[in-house]
């Protein structure tokens, strides 16, 4: 197991807080991570980690690189890294995508605005009325991502509305209440498809050109 680090000064995170080149920040971090875990220097390891986690971003790795240090048990691995932070971004997008859904429906149509109930002028005519205030303003459709929406193809056999269709089948897209057992039993369902696909367009991702 790691040993405590100090949490206002960890030097893991402070790895990806300076202006060095990001593979020398990763090769710092992979040091500094083999130490924590008292494990040899290991330069090749470094180097080759080094290449390989470019395409994550300075926060990313400081995040996973500290969950790794904290957690692990034996001698860390590329996946360690980033299964920590693959699930980070899965998690962020397939919540914006269920809320997203849950707005704009499958039409992915904008959201209008929900005004205050009409309310005559106090002694006008019949059709005389106060100016209405606006309760909940207009929520245009985002665009969604391209990662997402090659995904939800994916998810729809090749078309994005069935794919949304799909999707929209989670308890989480829906204000109305469901009966528990059937909820659990679509989330865990739409979530499985959906993340396989998401996983697979990630993982092209990451395996196309640098």
């Amino acid at each position: 197991m790691a040993k405590a680090t100090d949490d206002t000064h960890n030097p893991l995170r402070m790895c990806f807080e300076n202006s060095e080149p990001k593979q020398a920040q990763i090769a710092r971090a992979v040091k500094i991570l083999l130490e924590l875990l008292d494990k040899p220097e290991n330069p090749t390891m470094m180097k080759r980690w080094a290449q390989l986690l470019q395409p994550f971003s300075g926060e990313q790795l400081a995040t996973a690189f500290n969950a790794v240090a904290l957690t692990s048990n034996g001698w860390p691995t590329l996946g360690n890294i980033t299964d920590q932070v693959l699930e980070a971004e899965w998690a962020e997008e397939s919540v914006w995508m269920y809320q997203a859904l849950r707005r704009h429906s499958t039409d992915w149509h904008d959201r209008d605005a929900v005004y205050s109930q009409l309310k005559r002028v106090p002694g006008g005519k019949m059709d005389e009325f106060l100016p209405q205030t606006i309760i909940t303003p207009a929520v245009p459709a985002p665009v969604i991502p391209p990662r997402l929406v090659a995904a939800i193809t994916l998810m729809g056999g090749g078309a994005l509305k069935d794919g949304l269709r799909e999707l929209a089948k989670h308890p989480a897209c829906h204000a109305y209440q469901w009966d528990a057992a059937e909820a659990s039993k679509m989330a865990f369902q739409v979530n499985r498809d959906f993340r396989s696909a998401w996983l697979a367009v990630r993982k092209r991702e990451l395996g196309g050109p640098r």
